[in-house]
């Protein structure tokens, strides 16, 4: 993608706007804004959901329900650890990954452009380091899968999910190019138990949550819909993936660690609050000088940032990672 400052100046002013509840988004349709490619988004409209109160919006307590116990079948039958990576989608996709029991339908759309996403709330984005991660979605062959669908859900920096509100979670779509760029925060591990250190004996490490559909039309509409996660772990070291305890009965997937940068705003934050102990905690290494692709897109980001919190806590990205994944085929017998 290309930025220009006056692409950012128009999506900041159009687009992303503080709403009553302190989300990032406000309703804007999209159909006469100008993309960063300078193409206009014909058919994108941010539907109702996604308006300042997004992230406090309520899950049906039915659906809850329906989910909670939809998690027991996931968790004891299609994604057994014995079972999972011999015949289900973990045999098939080497970036495939279990959905876990936190899966909720019916997130709203978070997208505020093509190929851009809010999943963070501004509450959550002042309380934790803001993390942009890139996505491409490609097929076998490598070929970009323009417009698939991705819904998207993550635990906070504490390991939290948000299971009876539509917090840290949202659906989007790639752009034409199949990239899309979401602006959230750094997920944290969980578990349970303590080592003598104080770690936790049983944890997972920190993760985004991915289910991926391809495009309803077109040459990708045949492609398998992917249920993944991308780790995210501090120093950019594999082993809390290898450790994680979901991985006590099946491979581990280290090939779905994404490797993580420090933006020029991170060191800063070592010694300013809040995000100072996050900050030391992950110690990701700088982004690398060659990589301008990567110092264009956080600055336009931040001017986003910039020119809509104007009078609040100053926000900029902390911490960015990309990784490019691939869908395979529909096969002919789908089990899950």
């Amino acid at each position: 993608m290309s930025y220009s400052s006056s692409t950012a100046t128009t999506l900041a002013s159009d687009v992303v706007k503080q709403g009553n509840g302190g989300s990032l988004v406000h309703r804007v349709p999209l159909q006469s804004t100008s993309s960063p490619t300078g193409q206009s988004h014909a058919g994108l409209t941010i539907p109702d959901t996604l308006t300042g109160k997004a992230p406090y919006q309520y899950v049906p307590f039915l659906r809850q329900m329906y989910f909670l116990m939809r998690a027991l079948y996931v968790m004891f039958v299609v994604e057994f650890p014995l079972l999972w990576h011999r015949m289900f989608q973990g045999a098939r996709n080497s970036r495939a990954d279990a959905e876990g029991p936190f899966y909720i339908s019916g997130a709203p759309n978070v997208q505020i452009a093509e190929g851009k996403a809010v999943i963070a709330s501004r509450e959550d984005l002042e309380e934790n380091p803001p993390y942009l991660l890139s996505l491409r979605i490609v097929s076998p062959s490598g070929k970009p899968v323009p417009y698939a669908t991705v819904d998207f859900w993550q635990a906070t920096i504490e390991g939290l999910y948000y299971n009876s509100k539509y917090r840290l979670r949202g659906v989007f779509k790639t752009d034409a190019d199949g990239r899309c760029e979401v602006l959230t925060i750094l997920p944290g591990a969980y578990g349970f138990g303590q080592g003598e250190g104080g770690e936790l004996r049983f944890a997972r490490a920190g993760h985004f949550h991915l289910r991926i559909s391809p495009p309803e039309t077109g040459e990708m509409r045949n492609l398998e819909r992917l249920t993944s996660q991308i780790y995210v772990c501090p120093k950019n070291d594999p082993a809390p993936v290898f450790n994680d305890f979901v991985n006590y009965l099946r491979p581990a997937r280290p090939q779905n660690m994404i490797e993580s940068w420090a933006s020029p705003a991170f060191y800063p934050s070592l010694s300013t609050p809040p995000y100072a102990t996050h900050a030391a905690k992950f110690a990701f290494p700088p982004i690398p000088p060659t990589r301008m692709d990567v110092l264009k897109s956080i600055e336009w980001w931040n001017t986003v940032l910039a020119e809509r919190f104007v009078g609040g806590q100053e926000l900029k990205v902390m911490a960015t990672g990309e990784t490019s994944i691939a869908l395979n085929k529909q096969p002919l017998l789908y089990l899950y």
